[in-house]
């Protein structure tokens, strides 16, 4: 009785050890408490620029777009991030873009980390904004950028000039926005 209760915690604490290092690498790479919610869709931006519909009349048109893979494998296959526009909460891949038609005015972009703005009692602020003001019948172009490594990298907002976002984006494939909350808190 003795031996098999000695065997029993032997291992017990042999899969709690192997669980720990397991969850802690998960962690350290940036893969847990990523959701994925699918890939990018769409044809790359230098297919699609021609036929993008017209900016609204009355509207301005923000372009958000991620270079980089993603701070990870699984964020470079298609794992999501989120940023906020204004008071929208935007999912984004890694390596592609989105845009938004908005009002013409003054309008914020933030982000935060990889797991994204949405925290644990609803979605808030990334502590990361770039604010700009968008003319009537303009575009305007937010670069994320990744600093970081796994769960630590950080994503900041950074607006780009025409010339450098439309070079950017060449390769990079439409990702349709999920708006995920519209009610986002500080």
């Amino acid at each position: 009785m003795k031996k098999d209760m000695y065997q029993f915690l032997k291992r017990f604490c042999k899969f709690f050890t192997l669980s720990f290092v397991l969850v802690a690498m998960l962690s350290i790479t940036g893969c847990v408490g990523m959701i994925a919610r699918g890939v990018t869709t769409g044809k790359k931006y230098s297919e699609a620029k021609t036929t993008i519909q017209p900016i609204p009349s009355g509207y301005g048109r923000l372009f958000v777009y991620l270079v980089d893979g993603g701070p990870n494998i699984i964020n470079t296959l298609g794992v999501v991030s989120t940023c906020t526009v204004d008071r929208q909460v935007c999912e984004i891949a890694g390596k592609s873009y989105f845009f938004i038609d908005l009002l013409p005015g003054r309008h914020k972009v933030t982000s935060g980390s990889v797991n994204g703005v949405i925290g644990l009692f609803g979605a808030k602020y990334g502590k990361y904004a770039e604010d700009f003001d968008l003319g009537c019948g303009k575009t305007k172009y937010c670069r994320l950028d990744l600093n970081g490594f796994g769960a630590f990298t950080e994503i900041k907002p950074i607006m780009v000039s025409p010339s450098v976002a439309e070079q950017e984006l060449e390769t990079l494939p439409f990702k349709k926005f999920y708006k995920m909350k519209k009610m986002v808190r500080e």
